[in-house]
C-alpha cells in the first residue's frame, strides 16, 4: 500500500515538473512580440501552477475569486 502512495505522489510531482517545463519552453522561446488579448483568469493559473508546491510548503492558501 506504502509503495503504491509513493507511486502516486512520484507520478504527480512528474507531471508537475514537466507543466513548469513547458512554462519555461514557452517563456524562452524568442520570437517576435505581438501584443493580444489574453485571458487574464488563465494567466494567473499558469503562473500559479508553477507556485503552488511552494505555497502548500509554506502552508499559504490561496483563495480563488476569478469572473
Amino acid at each position: 500500500m506504502r509503495v503504491c502512495v509513493s507511486y502516486f505522489k512520484a507520478d504527480s510531482n512528474v507531471d508537475r515538473a514537466s507543466k513548469i517545463i513547458n512554462h519555461m519552453r514557452q517563456f524562452a522561446r524568442k520570437s517576435d512580440m505581438e501584443f493580444e488579448k489574453v485571458q487574464v483568469n488563465d494567466v494567473l493559473k499558469n503562473a500559479f501552477e508553477i507556485f503552488s508546491q511552494q505555497l502548500k510548503l509554506s502552508e499559504i492558501e490561496v483563495v480563488w475569486n476569478l469572473q
